[in-house]
Order: C-alpha cells, then sequence, then structure tokens
C-alpha cells in the first residue's frame, strides 16, 4: 500500500473560513493516510514539522491543500526531495 500524506494549512484560520479543515481532515483519516492539520504551513516550523512527518512516516506520495500554489509550491518541492 502506498504511504500518502495529506497536509491541510489553515492559513492561521484564513482558509477555515470557507473550508471546514478539521471535518475535512476526520474525513481523510479514515482512510489510513497520514493527514496533517497545520496552521501555517510555509513558516519555518510548519516547513520543519512537514519534512519531519514525510520522513517519520516513510512517505511515497504527499498532497498539499494550502496556499496557491505559486507561492510556495518551490519550498515544498523542495521539502519532500529533501526528506
Amino acid at each position: 500500500m502506498t504511504r500518502t500524506g495529506i497536509f491541510l494549512c489553515t492559513c492561521d484560520g484564513k482558509i477555515g473560513k470557507a473550508v471546514d479543515v478539521n471535518f475535512v481532515a476526520q474525513n481523510l483519516a479514515s482512510d489510513a493516510r497520514v493527514v496533517s492539520v497545520t496552521p501555517h504551513l510555509c513558516l519555518p516550523d510548519g516547513m520543519r514539522a512537514f519534512q519531519q512527518t514525510i520522513a517519520d512516516e516513510h512517505l511515497e506520495n504527499v498532497v498539499v491543500a494550502a496556499c496557491p500554489a505559486r507561492f510556495q509550491e518551490k519550498h515544498l518541492r523542495a521539502e519532500c526531495e529533501h526528506a
């Protein structure tokens, strides 16, 4: 079975105004995926946790639901490759 991690960022509550992030996380978790909810995936602490989770859980695939890709895609890809 492929190890998939799903990372949901609340963007300090901004995304939560349009999407019930906790509801989404609960429903995804029932499929035995690794689901992580963070308030700021793009900040240094969020990036470290992202990378650490990928390494600790031996993830093969990563799905990120966060700010538009044009803002953070390069950084997130680099963290995935590093992990």
